[in-house]
């Protein structure tokens, strides 16, 4: 897990969050966010580190 956030009523609908991240090797990286109303959403992107 590199990123978790427990957001309350003062977030917008569509919110725009950005948090630093450094990959340290290439592989996978993969969202899943999950709503206030249990609903899951996921995508993923391949990282590449030269």
């Amino acid at each position: 897990m590199v990123f978790d956030a427990d957001t309350y009523i003062g977030v917008s609908e569509d919110p725009s969050i950005q948090f630093p991240f450094k990959a340290e090797q290439s592989g996978q990286l993969t969202l899943l966010i999950e709503d206030n109303e249990g609903k899951q959403f996921s995508t993923s992107t391949e990282v590449m580190v030269n």
